[in-house]
Parts: structure tokens; sequence; C-alpha cells
């Protein structure tokens, strides 16, 4: 997090944006003719670096209403705590949950996604967070994740879900990251096609979580029932949230 924190300063001094990005863009993949591509959007939810039309959808005061009111119950509920975000692309929880005043660790493989969700932090200067740049399942290995043709938005595991475009990524398992795992009140995972597999490398954490709330969106009928059973395996109560989100939850026992 070294990096990082050098470009938070940079930031809060100097409000360059140029000079921001220019400090990262061979790191995240990114060309010196990239960025006049880029724009700064000061929002309701904080401060964005964007460059495509998925992100700037992220952003919109209408995006996943109904995720938004329950994270709102939450912070009611829990006025501190952590959030564990997978497939966290430019940040449009990470930010705001953090300048709430919580802990946040996020996960996103995609090179390009991370360096926007990095800069995102920065520009916010959020001290708060921890930022890993690999995806999250069941075993330890290194794969293949598609995307569109400028891997912007989102991207899966799986060939075609998404787009064809690929990129090498790690992934890693959960259960064997050596995390602080004892405040966490809200998992929120948006992976497009691995979320059981994202759950099953948490085997061991979910038996031990008590108190959280663990957002999943998930598209396939056959992985929806899978994830069900699983979750209600370990003991989580489920609800629909909306055509594809549903949350598991699991009080003190």
């Amino acid at each position: 997090m070294k990096k990082f924190n050098v470009l938070r300063m940079y930031w809060k001094y100097s409000h360059n944006i140029s000079l921001l990005f220019n400090l990262i863009k061979s790191d995240f993949g990114y060309n010196i003719n990239s960025l006049n591509k880029f724009y700064l959007l000061n929002t309701y939810i904080g401060k964005y670096v964007v460059n495509c039309i998925d992100d700037v959808r992220q952003l919109s005061p209408n995006y996943e209403l109904k995720i938004n009111f329950l994270i709102n119950e939450v912070f009611e509920k829990y006025p501190s705590g952590t959030l564990i975000n997978v497939g966290a692309n430019i940040g449009r929880y990470v930010v705001p949950i953090a300048l709430k005043g919580w802990n946040v660790i996020a996960f996103e493989p995609v090179k390009k996604n991370f360096g926007k969700l990095f800069m995102n932090c920065a520009l916010n200067n959020l001290d708060n967070v921890q930022l890993y740049n690999f995806a999250l399942g069941k075993n330890k290995s290194e794969s293949m994740i598609y995307g569109k043709s400028d891997m912007c938005g989102s991207a899966s595991l799986i060939r075609g879900m998404v787009g064809d475009v690929s990129e090498v990524i790690n992934v890693k398992c959960f259960d064997n990251l050596h995390l602080d795992k004892t405040n966490i009140r809200l998992i929120i995972i948006d992976v497009d096609g691995s979320e059981l597999d994202v759950l099953k490398g948490m085997n061991k954490s979910l038996n031990n979580f008590r108190n959280v709330n663990i957002i999943v969106e998930v598209y396939n009928d056959n992985t929806r029932n899978a994830v069900k059973k699983l979750m209600h395996d370990k003991g989580y109560e489920w609800d629909i949230i909306d055509k594809y989100n549903y949350v598991f939850s699991k009080s003190r026992s």
C-alpha cells in the first residue's frame, strides 16, 4: 500500500489529476495517449475517475437502488464495521462505504479496473481501505478472465458471459488470506458467474461469521440454487433483493 499512500498525498496537496494518472499509467496497462479519455466526476457518493459508459452507469443515483437501501439499513444497525467487496470494479461501493468510516477490503482482478479503483480511493483521501489485484475462488491458481474489447466494466472467468477479450489473473482463496476478519458486517460479491467458487473459498470463514450480511449477484438458475443450498447448510437465512441479487444473513448464535 506504499504507492497508494504516495498517490493519496499527491492528490491531497496538488489536486493534479494528470500527475496522478502519470504516476500509475504504466502499472495498470494504460498508454500515454489514454489520459484524454478519462474524466473526473464529482458525484453524490465521492470523486471518481471514469473512462467508459459502464463506469458512468455505476455512479447513477438509480443504480442498484434496493442494494443501496439494504446497505443503509446495515449502516443504521452497525455504525462501524468492515466491508469485503469481491469484484469491486472502480469502487462504486468501496468509496462511499469507506467515506462513512468503515474499513474496506476490496478485490478486483482486472488490471485496468483496479487502476481506476486505486485512483478513486486516492482521490477521496481514503486511508481505511485495503486493495488487492486478484480474484477470489475456491483454490489458488492462475486463470483467464474475459471482458469486452477495452476490458472496461464487467468481466468473468467464464468465456463469453461478458466478452471474449482475455487477461491472465491470479486467483486466491479467502480462507487462506491473512486478514482481520473479526468485524466483517457486509460482504458484496459481484463476480459474473464465479459466485459459488468464491463462497467455497470462504468455507471456514462462513462458519465463523456472525452478524453479517452477504449480498450475492447471480444470474444462472443452477448456480443460484447451489449458492442457496451451500448457504443454507452453513446456517444462513436468505432473502431476495431484486431479480439477480440475494442477501444471506447470519446472526450471532
